[in-house]
């Protein structure tokens, strides 16, 4: 006997007290097919799919429902809910705001059109919802921490504790406010309170996974990498989908030689990032791992999250200013490769064409404590640690600042935002990120011919400027270094042929052991020499990897950093450096050449793995550069056999230096400015943006 309209909506009702899905759409079906406009139903089908994470079917159910009844606020809201889980952002807005047309004090309806905004940047629209959220219902704590979140992404961390404060006072075991808080005093060098912080969270939720990885970031920068690994591995056990999580793991692992099950962790990751479009990676991590063009600009593009470029960006006119004014953004102006490779390029800047502007966006070094022979390069220096993204932005418009020029890009104390919604009229990406930002509000990238031919300008976002021989700056000259360091002085036999590569260790990884592996097992006579200090985490683990290779850690020898000076003329004891990959030598590279040390490279297609080679390229030294690893191993085993070869390498290198452009910084600077001009010139008289080529 077919069941009344009365028994089946109480059948629906004991299946969902029951949590029995199933059995209540079998019901509601039911009750739809004898009232095809029974909105309770329609509603109760749209919530269950909702629940399942079936948002593309609820989304259908909810446009039923609005076609039966226009005025529906709660089910607006509901469908823009659904549309902000499948990324469609502009929807989702539309569909929030026709909610609040219908019930103009609907809190949750202002908070999540909050957060839509927010995904596509529109950070005072989304303030402005948040804020409304919290006129209409005075206790929403999740408006407070939205809006905390907001102000933390911003740098203003005044406003970023207010909100999060605001927001435990009305619910204490609110761990996202806590969670804030302590990004908040982390970001303020605050770490012992920003970990009570993280603790408060943990004492709620023992497995709240963005906190136990914050958690793992603050030991990893107070070099405590077993309490840091220990945190990362948890979170992994949790959930070995979270990218952050696995993304973090894997770059721990890789800054301690710690390679155990590494391959299928970059295999599940790069998986994640090419499934799931939520799913982002951050992008200075995939040059350490592939040697991928295509890859990383998919990668750079998603971190970006470039919805709308076009409506973001400023309008700006041609300042008039008599010289050009340039920013250049760093957190690395001091004890830093930047810095170092940058000293003189700010001292040859033509002071009467140009106008220097620093802004120092590091934590640890302030303009007081910062090398003077570069700050009086600057007419103004600026800290702006402390400053908001959008204090900076307005600081560079009272300056008229015509070219802002990104030194970090996507490392570390790097902050894209401050690009995001244009600082300057052009933007430079130089130096510290060794490929495309994936965000068109970057104008151009600065490069050469080698490190971008032709067939790779297709992935990059920026235009290229390239400077006539190699794009790599360097402050280090071309005379020759003097030495009286000894072998003895590091505990180095004086009877081995000595291989040496002293690239940060985070470029060290398995793949490139084992070419040296191979070196080293048909090299009986030789050491491989690198920049690792005893005692380590990294120290043992490098052992233990070279160790299960068969190979004796007799062949091993390290040492500490020392004095600058006597690091460059330390490269002088060793016969051959031995270039990583996928991420070869950069400073450490031109360094190396600097001081008359033949470099053995595998160039790639990448940018990051191509730089050793350009030098290389520009020194007249072709033959030492390899293509595959094959040749890489086939030729470090030659010059260990043939000292001749060698010898004669750091002849012509000595000579080359003297005739090559590389090490003549003057005429580096003239082409980078040449470069600023052209620029400038596009931008004022409005004509397109493209390539630079400098000859």
């Amino acid at each position: 006997m077919e069941k009344s309209l009365n028994e089946l909506i109480n059948d629906t009702k004991k299946s969902l007290s029951l949590k029995k899905y199933d059995e209540a759409l079998i019901s509601l079906n039911l009750i739809i097919k004898k009232d095809a406009e029974n909105l309770s139903a329609l509603s109760t089908i749209g919530d269950i799919n909702v629940y399942r994470g079936k948002f593309i079917e609820a989304i259908e159910i909810f446009d039923k429902i609005i076609q039966i009844n226009p005025k529906l606020s709660f089910i607006y809201n509901n469908k823009g809910f659904c549309l902000l889980k499948i990324l469609k952002y502009a929807e989702s807005i539309l569909s929030f705001q026709k909610a609040i047309q219908y019930k103009p004090d609907f809190a949750e309806a202002y908070n999540n059109l909050g957060l839509a905004f927010k995904n596509v940047e529109k950070n005072l629209e989304a303030k402005k919802s948040f804020l409304d959220a919290i006129k209409y219902k005075k206790n929403f704590f999740q408006a407070y921490n939205n809006l905390s979140t907001i102000a933390l992404e911003e740098n203003n961390l005044e406003d970023a504790t207010k909100y999060a404060k605001s927001s435990i006072e009305i619910n204490q075991k609110n761990i996202e406010a806590y969670n804030n808080l302590g990004l908040i005093f982390k970001k303020k060098g605050d770490f012992e309170s920003s970990l009570i912080n993280f603790n408060k969270v943990l004492e709620i939720n023992s497995k709240y996974l963005p906190t136990l990885i914050n958690i793992a970031k603050n030991y990893e920068e107070l070099n405590d990498n077993d309490k840091a690994l220990e945190y990362l591995k948890k979170t992994h056990s949790i959930d070995p989908d979270n990218i952050n999580s696995l993304s973090s793991l894997i770059y721990l692992k890789l800054k301690i030689c710690d390679w155990h099950n590494l391959g299928n962790l970059k295999k599940r990751l790069f998986y994640l990032c090419d499934k799931f479009e939520t799913k982002k990676m951050q992008p200075y991590y995939s040059l350490l791992l592939k040697d991928d063009l295509k890859l990383q600009k998919i990668i750079a593009e998603k971190w970006a999250k470039d919805y709308l470029y076009k409506k973001r960006n400023r309008e700006f006119k041609k300042n008039n200013n008599q010289n050009i004014k340039v920013g250049y953004f760093s957190s690395d102006f001091e004890k830093h490769a930047v810095a170092s490779l940058l000293k003189d390029l700010f001292r040859n800047h033509d002071k009467n064409k140009f106008e220097l502007y620093g802004f120092n966006l590091s934590k640890k070094f302030l303009k007081n404590s910062i090398n003077k022979d570069i700050i009086k390069n600057f007419k103004e220096f600026i800290d702006c640690n402390s400053k908001t993204d959008e204090e900076i932005r307005n600081i560079c418009n009272i300056l008229k600042i015509d070219i802002a020029v990104d030194l970090n890009g996507h490392t570390y104390g790097g902050r894209p935002a401050i690009f995001k919604n244009k600082c300057a009229p052009i933007q430079i990406n130089y130096l510290g990120y060794a490929g495309t930002m994936g965000d068109k509000s970057y104008d151009y990238i600065v490069a050469d011919k080698f490190v971008i031919p032709k067939n790779s300008e297709k992935d990059y976002l920026e235009k290229i400027i390239f400077i006539p021989n190699s794009f790599f700056p360097n402050s280090l000259e071309n005379k020759n270094i003097e030495s009286g360091l000894t072998k003895k002085d590091f505990f180095l036999p004086d009877d081995k042929f000595i291989y040496c590569c002293f690239n940060n260790i985070v470029k060290i990884n398995e793949n490139i052991l084992n070419i040296w592996s191979k070196i080293l097992h048909s090299t009986k006579n030789s050491i491989l020499w690198l920049s690792i200090t005893k005692g380590t985490l990294q120290h043992k683990n490098i052992l233990k990897e070279f160790n299960n290779r068969n190979i004796d850690s007799s062949k091993i020898f390290f040492s500490e950093k020392i004095e600058y000076q006597k690091y460059l003329e330390r490269f002088q004891l060793a016969d051959l450096f031995l270039d990583t990959y996928p991420y070869g030598g950069h400073t450490t590279s031109i360094e190396a050449l600097s001081s008359g040390l033949p470099v053995l490279t595998l160039k790639g297609e990448a940018f990051q793995s191509r730089v050793s080679a350009s030098l290389l390229k520009n020194l007249d030294l072709d033959e030492l550069i390899t293509l595959n690893e094959e040749d890489y191993i086939n030729l470090a085993i030659k010059l260990y056999k043939d000292n001749k070869k060698i010898k004669s390498f750091k002849i012509k290198l000595t000579n080359q230096k003297k005739l090559s452009n590389i090490f003549n910084n003057k005429i580096y600077t003239k082409n980078l400015e040449k470069a600023y001009f052209e620029a400038q010139d596009r931008f004022v008289n409005q004509k397109k943006i493209d390539n630079i080529y400098l000859e």
